[in-house]
């Protein structure tokens, strides 16, 4: 519990209200799996469909505006389960990590993670830039979040499993999975998001949802404290959870209409980062985005997104 509350007094913390529907959308996709806030078009969200759908992302606004949908270009459509932001593995520019991830039935030798570059106009293709293969070490698993951190890179993998949910390591550029944590939840884990600053991070499961403060420079050790409990009983069908860029969560519902839903950030406390942001944010000049250093040790796959985000700091 001491580790806990060191960790807790890291990283912004929410007191948070009770769930808003805030839109029912039509024209969008009806098996909503994994959503994403836009870094490229800040207001806008993308989401996608899971198992049955097509290699394409869906944008829409919380005002229930819907654009026209994305192409991922280069990827193929198996059992897709989740979304997340990220550094692009080459430059550090915003690249989206769509998790082509889903084994119901338990026989998939291989997991694919597609790294594509982030749309940045209404109906623009988004290019793969990176494909990934992944397996487990010792038996196939169902797995619906896909996890990736805004400073470090680093990206998770979190199994379906209503007891022992085993949180993975996946390495950039593919191979063996490697468990990192084992979570007893009492549900299963259906989604999840780190917040832009990498501070926090959220899991959406079938009885509710669960946050974590996360300390920026060792993000694998948020998973070995105890977690808050998140207000969402009340969203029934919803398997995704994603921060927006003000530090709120937000969750869609399958089906069509897709409810959207917000749960709001009523009071937000800001505390000291574990590692020091940057002195120009990377978010287009907004005081928010990570970009930390960290005197935690880092392996070299680590170095290549923080190296892109200092060009890009560079730059600005």
């Amino acid at each position: 519990m001491v580790f806990l509350l060191s960790l807790a007094a890291l990283g912004d913390t929410c007191t948070w209200g009770e769930p808003v529907e805030v839109a029912a959308i039509g024209g969008v996709a009806p098996e909503s799996s994994g959503l994403v806030a836009s870094r490229a078009r800040p207001g806008w969200w993308l989401t996608h469909d899971d198992k049955g759908g097509a290699p394409e992302l869906y944008a829409f606004t919380a005002d229930g505006t819907v654009g026209r949908s994305h192409l991922v270009a280069g990827a193929e459509f198996n059992d897709w389960e989740d979304i997340a932001a990220g550094p692009c593995p080459e430059d550090g520019s915003d690249c989206l990590y769509i998790g082509d991830i889903g084994d119901n039935d338990g026989q998939r030798d291989t997991l694919t993670v597609y790294v594509a570059r982030e749309p940045a106009s209404d109906g623009a293709v988004a290019e793969v830039v990176a494909t990934w293969s992944y397996a487990w070490p010792d038996a196939p698993r169902d797995a619906e979040t896909l996890l990736v951190h805004p400073c470090t890179g680093q990206i998770f993998i979190v199994s379906r499993e209503s007891s022992g949910a085993r949180v993975a390591l996946a390495p950039p550029g593919g191979g063996t999975l490697e468990v990192v944590a084992t979570l007893d939840l009492g549900a299963s884990v259906t989604g999840g998001d780190f917040d832009t600053d990498g501070d926090r991070l959220a899991l959406r499961g079938t009885g509710g949802g669960w946050e974590w403060a996360v300390d920026p420079g060792e993000p694998t050790a948020a998973f070995s404290t105890e977690p808050i409990d998140l207000p969402l009983e009340r969203l029934e069908d919803s398997e995704s959870i994603a921060y927006g860029l003000e530090g709120d969560l937000w969750t869609t519902a399958e089906g069509l209409p897709m409810v959207l839903q917000q749960l709001p950030c009523v009071s937000r406390t800001q505390s000291d980062h574990a590692c020091s942001p940057p002195t120009d944010p990377v978010e287009r000049g907004q005081e928010r985005g990570c970009g930390c250093t960290s005197s935690s040790p880092i392996t070299g796959w680590m170095l290549l997104p923080l190296l892109g985000l200092a060009r890009r700091r560079g730059r600005a």
